[in-house]
């Protein structure tokens, strides 16, 4: 929703990469420090829960629901500052209505 459409199959695609290497490095490291990797599974989601509550909500949310103002800064925190914020805030006003 958020993502590039150049970049939206590759990042589909990356979660299920992510959890095969994940699942094989803590299934190798089970068995010689089982007690660190039960300890560091509390880490990835308190540093997801972060990141996470900094982002905005998406712009595409956020039009549907008539708050333009922060969809615009919204675009602006996702992709920069430059023309091609009104050009995808257009976009996403046209979708909508």
């Amino acid at each position: 929703e958020i993502s590039d459409p150049q970049l939206r199959g590759l990042l589909i695609g990356a979660p299920f990469v992510s959890y095969s290497i994940g699942i094989l490095f803590v299934y190798s490291l089970g068995n010689i420090y089982w007690r660190w990797v039960a300890a560091s599974g509390v880490i990835l989601p308190i540093l997801s829960w972060i990141i996470f509550s900094q982002t905005p909500e998406s712009p595409d949310w956020l039009v549907r629901n008539s708050k333009l103002t922060q969809a615009d800064s919204a675009i602006k925190w996702l992709r920069g500052d430059g023309d091609h914020v009104r050009t995808t805030l257009c976009v996403l006003l046209n979708k909508s209505y």
